[in-house]
């Protein structure tokens, strides 16, 4: 009896462990798949719902990003940031070349099991571009 409540202890700890693990420890492959792509201008009308979407995939072996538009960036730092029970994000600085240094953030929501990634651009040139990506392991 000892020894079954024993693994079933050790059981939900590691599980706990895994689910809270940064992805690039749960895997060395990701892609993401866009879901929702939106431009609005400042004074919120929505000029276009969707016209892009790239995918992109995340290479951690190799430490590079590469865009379905044919960008590769290197992956020049990871951080990891823990909400317990809630979320995690990773936070991927990358160097875009030509563009320069740049982060994304995938959120790990632990309730969901579920990675997203979405970022928010374009505010000083009056057209903000958001997009919303679902992320996985390959």
């Amino acid at each position: 009896m000892k020894k079954a409540l024993l693994c079933i202890i050790f059981l939900i700890i590691s599980t706990q462990q895994v689910k809270s693990t940064p992805m690039w420890n749960i895997s060395n492959d990701w892609i993401c798949n866009p879901k929702l792509h939106t431009k609005i201008d400042i004074n919120g009308n929505i000029i276009g719902i969707n016209e892009l979407a790239i995918t992109t995939t995340i290479d951690f072996n190799n430490s590079k990003i590469v865009s379905s538009t044919g960008s590769v960036g290197i992956i020049i730092d990871k951080i990891e940031v823990k909400n317990p029970n809630r979320y995690i994000e990773n936070i991927l600085v990358i160097d875009w070349k030509g563009w320069g240094k740049y982060s994304t953030v995938i959120t790990h929501n632990l309730e969901t099991n579920q990675f997203w990634n979405w970022k928010s651009s374009g505010m000083s040139r009056g057209t903000i571009y958001s997009a919303y990506s679902k992320c996985k392991p390959i």
